[in-house]
């Protein structure tokens, strides 16, 4: 891999980035079949399964076109190009305001809710990344040739079992303290430790950058807290497998849900108007938003560390 190929990635993944996020907040997301377009996009409060389906459709159509679009760019490159397109639901997404308001008598029961939807939402992250590997895996095997070959993984090794598969294969850069990533057990110790920093570094990012209940203030803020915080997190404690990043909003998601559903027991009639700005942030907004987020500070980092790679090996003369 040269640096032109690395130049043409990143061409590739922010020009399919910005067409899908354009249809989707241009097209898709007018067209979701909503109960009442002045409400928040949620599914299970409003019992809209049907808006669900066609936006999981809509998101899994988008991923087959940004992979065919990024087919010569490694397999994070085409889930980012398709995660900040399905975020132009969040975009175009009214505030979780009126919801609360009608269901202030039960506020708790409706967070209860949005963590269901959470969970639920995040099997259209999951058939993003199945999608993803098969497109690719089907293309690249009529064109070897546009195979992307990152020169941080080691090129001889072929996972032999589940874990290896889950856990990725060797890396030729070092974690924290210099831990080998060329074995399995160092990969999983360094995996746990990743997840473990991300998820602190994105919610402490998340509580100092989320100042208001505005769309955009809350858009902005989850996209750049998971953005850096898996980009420090990576550049820390490197791992070669993306799977701890986009799911890692899950269970942060679910977190700040308990929390909110704990802080909003009150029922006195203006409680639902002192919900903290992380509960008024859409199930929506977690599974893309701020999964996008933690993809792009992944990309970053690999992008990065092949610099330094590129760097060293063209001083050593290899």
């Amino acid at each position: 891999m040269s640096h032109r190929h690395h130049l043409l990635e990143k061409i590739q993944v922010e020009l399919a980035a910005a067409v899908a996020v354009a249809v989707v907040y241009f097209w898709a997301a007018p067209a979701l079949p909503l109960s009442d377009p002045q409400w928040p996009i949620v599914f299970l409060p409003t019992g809209n399964l049907s808006a669900a389906a066609s936006a999981a459709l809509v998101i899994w159509g988008l991923t087959v076109l940004c992979v065919l679009a990024t087919v010569s760019a490694r397999a994070e490159g085409s889930m980012l190009a398709a995660l900040i397109g399905a975020a132009g639901y969040s975009m175009y997404s009214p505030q979780i305001r009126g919801l609360l308001w009608y269901r202030q008598d039960s506020l708790p029961s409706l967070y209860a809710l949005l963590i269901s939807e959470v969970l639920l939402l995040s099997l259209i992250l999951v058939g993003v990344a199945i999608l993803v590997t098969l497109v690719r895996r089907t293309v690249l095997a009529a064109c070897p040739a546009c195979a992307w070959r990152s020169p941080l993984l080691r090129q001889d090794q072929t996972p032999v079992n589940w874990l290896e598969r889950l856990f990725g294969p060797g890396y030729h850069i070092r974690g924290l303290a210099g831990q080998s990533l060329t074995t399995l057990g160092g990969r999983i110790r360094q995996s746990a430790m990743f997840l473990a920093t991300g998820m602190l570094l994105s919610m402490v990012l998340l509580v100092l950058l989320m100042r208001s209940a505005d769309r955009g203030q809350i858009v902005f803020a989850l996209l750049a807290s998971f953005t850096l915080g898996v980009l420090v997190a990576h550049q820390l404690l490197p791992v070669p497998n993306s799977i701890l990043s986009w799911a890692m909003p899950v269970p942060v998601a679910i977190l700040f849900y308990l929390l909110a559903m704990v802080s909003s027991s009150d029922t006195s009639s203006q409680a639902w108007m002192s919900v903290h700005h992380y509960g008024r942030a859409l199930p929506i907004d977690w599974v893309t938003v701020a999964s996008g987020g933690s993809l792009l500070g992944f990309w970053i980092s690999e992008r990065l560390h092949e610099v330094r790679h590129f760097e060293t090996s063209e001083e050593s003369g290899e």
